[in-house]
């Protein structure tokens, strides 16, 4: 999943949910430069497996962030997870 929404600016709000999940271990860069971006939810996302979240809201607007469920237990990259938010 990485990159995969780098620098959407029509992209306003994310609820990440799947059962499939669990087959992820990578999301470096997925909010990247979401300007517009507001509300974004991932509690029912499967975070067991993420290794990385380098850059995950890097230089985003979020204001709402939901994280509830978001397991770190295997992340060894969270280097500019926040950085530069507006």
């Amino acid at each position: 999943m990485n990159y995969i929404f780098k620098n959407i600016e029509s992209l306003y709000q994310v609820e990440m949910f799947s059962n499939t999940s669990d087959k992820i271990v990578s999301i470096i860069s997925a909010f990247e430069g979401c300007q517009n971006l507001l509300n974004v939810s991932i509690s029912g996302f499967n975070t067991e497996q993420i290794k990385s979240t380098h850059k995950l809201f890097y230089n985003s607007n979020i204001i709402n962030l939901n994280l509830e469920n978001f397991s770190t237990n295997n992340v060894e990259d969270m280097s500019y997870m926040f950085s530069k938010i507006i």
